[in-house]
């Protein structure tokens, strides 16, 4: 099982663009990763979070992804992608 609830910081994962961590917010008790800690994003960005290590997978039977995630997200502007790979090459 894989599991981060940011208190460890960003050291497991490779990043790109200004992701941080953000605590003590009134609106969500726990911490949590932001690609915009220091307010809006800018206008073209793109902003990645990936595990520096893979997770192995292959003795199990199933696999499931549960996150907690919300966005302020702008029609035909924004998205939020996650992504698996079966190889580790093909995404």
């Amino acid at each position: 099982m894989a599991s981060d609830d940011a208190s460890a910081g960003l050291t497991q994962w490779t990043i790109t663009g200004t992701w941080g961590i953000v605590q003590n917010d009134p609106a969500h008790p726990s911490r949590y990763f932001t690609d915009s800690p220091g307010g809006n994003y800018g206008i073209g960005s793109t902003n990645t979070l990936a595990l520096a290590a893979p997770v192995n997978l292959s003795t199990g039977a199933h696999a499931y992804a549960v996150y907690d995630a919300r966005w302020d997200v702008e029609k035909d502007n924004d998205a939020g992608v996650l992504e698996a790979s079966l190889n580790g090459t093909t995404w």
